[in-house]
């Protein structure tokens, strides 16, 4: 049946509306599919692609990941909420992350069937733990999986505004280690070749002043790695904990570097580039002082390390070092070499004693003081098992030693391994390594000391240092020898009370140091053999103490022995001497003026005692006692010293006038009379009584004053002149005196002969004060009395008025006249 223009018309906009229809159907069927599509795909990545980023994660890490819930996402990225990698029974590091944003191209899933993956980790933070093997973070290599429908890869991991937490192992005898923080702007490690090969690229910094940049090429299976770093004032002492150096600790310090580093099979191989610092803190094992204010400018290239310019301070000394160090294949520093040159600047005694005192735990005793200043300049070779510090030291102004300044010290020196701590041989099936450094031997050659005073001290010397727990055994040996020391100008520089005319000259000497450091010793003998005494002995000394033993003084042709004793600056000395001429004793005592022909032995023994604080004749302790000898007499002398004051007596059984005389003469110098030469010549016309005394006398009086009214002096004593004797007693007590004479049927003619030579004695210790002038010649005629003369007769004055009528004298006595009837005698006074 065919159909009419009125169906026909009727039919045609149907058409157009079917078609209009079956585009409405169309495009709403797409719709609903694009909508169920992006429910399927949200549902997909949500239940499929999370798991399979956290899968994916999981595998690279082989730890376990908690991906968070699903934010947004897009045909080339989505983003998941807050996620972790959570801690392990067997492993403590941990992270999070406020998103994790992954991006990913549908190109190479659609025509490789490979999801390749790039995420990006918001805010993380990490907590990261070292492990025993000095590893941070060990990302295997990926294991092979087994084909599906498509393929899965990480090909990037990056952080934005990271912080960590990382905790490095604890120091050997430790638990636990304090945890440095690290905040990172932004990082990433590209994964290459199934993640064998690794692209590492951070900046970072550890406080808010220094930063740090590091790119990396790591290659896993081959343990290759080259990084390129570049820092500003990073913190030395956290990147002395994260690297691990060993046997130094840095605890304070700044750091710049531009640096290449090679590693290979995880050791460090090569470094080149530039690095510096300053602020320097450190330790370094076994050296117990700290090393402090270090800075240093370094080179590296490739295995060898250039130093142009490292400063710092051992304690209180100051160090300066340039040069090389040379470390060997993969930068083994127990194989390094050195050829590094070392300034100590000038730096005083003290300190250097301060330093040894603080490595060896204990304190240095020097048996004198020592002040001063030195440098040296050294120059460091051999290895680290055997190295060697050579060069000189040098005063760098005057020093000095007890009271000794001293122009110049020089010496060269050696410091290397001690003995007890060499390198054993290894044997053929052991691995190289290092003995630890437990002790030095510093060896000094050469060693020159000119003194200001003149001479010179040379000689040479071994220090054995050991370190730790048995520093009990460092000790020192050093041989040296003094030669043309002025001995003279070494006296009065320590006021040695030595007169003027007594000669030193040159002392030389050969001297030992030696000992533990904390009881050095020395030993020495010397000779001055051109002094006006020649003298010789030995000297042992050590702490606060000091022996002079085997002295011997020569004096004339007698020799005088002395052996001393010093104590906390307390000394004694005995002093012992055989048949010594008094006339040779001349220079001792200058003033005494003792005449060439004086007769006289001495032989006695002193002691003696005082402060070296105090070497002045007031400051001495002395006692003594000995034997003179005068023409076949002799003569028995005491004395005692003490704070100035002065006591001395004698006895003698019969001892000839003249010789006394002689002896006595001399001894009026010291008054320093103004009178002096008229006193000794009326004393020695006292020679011509030509007798013999036997007696005794004590004397005293203070060192001050020694003139006739400062001496207190008491005499009992037999005067025989030819066949006549008289007993005399006399005392002489601050310038006042009383004499007293007895007589038995004595000749007057002879007491007239002693007589007038008294007293012309008596009026010159007072010229100002002269007797009557008739006095002398009325005596004189008393030598006309042929008689004898029994009495007894005591006299009394001053030395200031010696004129008759000052004096008083009485006494009584019986007159012999001939055969007459002796004629008695009343007390008279005059």
């Amino acid at each position: 049946m065919t159909n009419s223009d009125d169906d026909k018309k009727q039919l045609a906009p149907r058409s157009g509306r079917h078609w209009w229809r079956i585009l409405l159907l169309s495009g709403t069927g797409v719709g609903i599919l694009g909508l169920v599509g992006a429910v399927a795909a949200r549902e997909w990545v949500q239940k499929k692609l999370a798991p399979l980023v956290a899968s994916e994660v999981s595998q690279t890490l082989k730890r376990p990941v908690q991906i968070g819930r699903l934010e947004r996402f897009s045909p080339i990225g989505l983003r998941f909420g807050r996620s972790t990698v959570p801690a392990t029974a067997i492993d403590p590091d941990y992270a999070s992350t406020e998103a994790v944003e992954v991006k990913f191209s549908i190109w190479p899933l659609l025509f490789n069937r490979t999801l390749k993956l790039d995420i990006t980790l918001v805010k993380p933070s990490a907590y990261i733990e070292q492990d025993a093997e000095g590893r941070w973070v060990d990302i295997p290599t990926q294991d092979k999986k087994p084909a599906g429908l498509f393929k899965t890869e990480i090909e990037a991991i990056r952080v934005e505004n990271a912080a960590a937490v990382l905790v490095p192992s604890p120091e050997v005898g430790q638990k636990t280690s304090a945890p440095i923080s690290v905040s990172l702007k932004n990082g990433s490690a590209l994964f290459r070749e199934q993640n064998q090969r690794v692209l590492y690229e951070l900046n970072g910094q550890f406080t808010n002043n220094d930063n740090f940049a590091v790119k990396a090429d790591s290659l896993l299976p081959a343990a290759q790695t080259n990084v390129l770093l570049q820092s500003q004032n990073l913190p030395l002492s956290d990147i002395a904990r994260l690297l691990k150096i060993s046997g130094i600790s840095l605890q304070k310090g700044l750091a710049n570097s531009n640096l290449t580093v090679q590693v290979r099979d995880n050791k460090l191989s090569g470094i080149t580039g530039t690095a510096s610092f300053a602020g320097v803190q450190a330790s370094i094992k076994p050296l117990k002082q700290i090393i402090q204010n270090g800075s240093g400018q370094l080179r590296f290239q490739g295995t060898n390390l250039i130093v142009d310019s490292l400063t710092g301070n051992y304690g209180l000394i100051p160090v300066q070092i340039a040069g090389t160090v040379a470390t060997g294949a993969n930068f083994n520093t127990e194989q390094a070499s050195f050829n590094l040159i070392t300034n100590v600047q000038p730096v005083a005694v003290a300190s250097i004693v301060s330093a040894v005192e603080a490595e060896l735990g204990q304190k240095v005793v020097l048996p004198i003081a020592v002040a001063g200043e030195v440098k040296a300049d050294a120059k460091l070779t051999g290895t680290v098992a055997n190295p060697l510090l050579a060069g000189t030291i040098a005063s760098t102004k005057p020093a000095t030693v007890d009271r000794l300044q001293l122009n110049n010290i020089s010496t060269n020196f050696k410091l290397e391994r001690g003995r007890t701590a060499q390198t054993p041989t290894p044997t053929p099936n052991s691995p190289p390594s290092t003995v630890p450094l437990s002790s030095l031997a510093l060896t000094l050659s050469d060693i020159l000391v000119v003194p200001a005073a003149g001479g010179k001290i040379g000689g040479k010397g071994e220090v054995d240092i050991t370190l730790g727990s048995e520093n009990s055994r460092s000790g020192l040996v050093f041989d040296l020898q003094a030669e043309n020391l002025p001995g003279d100008a070494i006296a009065q520089i320590y006021a040695l009370p030595i007169p003027a005319a007594v000669k030193i000259g040159s002392v030389s000497a050969k001297a030992q140091v030696f000992g533990p450091l904390n009881n050095i010793q020395a030993r020495a003998k010397w000779q001055a053999p051109q002094g006006t005494f020649p003298a010789s002995g030995e000297i042992r000394a050590g702490g606060n103490t000091a022996d002079l033993q085997n002295t011997v003084v020569k004096i004339g042709d007698a020799t005088v022995n002395v052996d001393a004793a010093i104590q906390d600056r307390q000394w004694e000395a005995i002093i012992k001497g055989d048949r010594v001429a008094v006339k040779s004793l001349q220079p001792l005592i200058p003033r005494l003026n003792l005449p060439p022909e004086l007769a006289g032995l001495f032989s006695g023994t002193a002691e003696v005692a005082g402060t070296l604080d105090d070497l002045s004749l007031n400051g001495i302790y002395a006692s003594g006692k000995g034997t003179l000898n005068v023409v076949d007499s002799i003569v028995d002398v005491n004395a005692k010293l003490e704070s100035g004051r002065w006591q001395a007596s004698g006895k003698t059984e019969k001892v000839a006038i003249n010789p006394l005389l002689d002896i006595g003469l001399p001894f009026l110098a010291i008054a320093n009379s103004a009178n002096l030469d008229n006193l000794k010549s009326k004393i020695q016309n006292l020679k011509s009584l030509d007798g013999q005394l036997a007696g005794e006398f004590q004397a005293a009086g203070n060192l001050d004053n020694l003139t006739a009214s400062g001496i207190n002096l008491s005499t009992n004593g037999k005067l025989n002149i030819a066949d006549s004797s008289v007993n005399l007693k006399g005392e002489l007590t601050d310038g006042n005196w009383q004499a007293t004479a007895e007589t038995d049927r004595t000749s007057i003619s002879r007491l007239v002969d002693l007589t007038l030579p008294i007293l012309d004695v008596a009026s010159a210790f007072n010229p100002e004060n002269q007797p009557d002038s008739n006095l002398r010649s009325k005596i004189q005629n008393l030598k006309s009395i042929d008689g004898q003369l029994s009495s007894q007769f005591t006299a009394s004055g001053s030395l200031e008025n010696l004129t008759a009528s000052a004096i008083n004298l009485n006494g009584s006595g019986k007159l012999n006249l001939g055969g007459q009837k002796p004629i008695a005698l009343r007390s008279a006074a005059w």
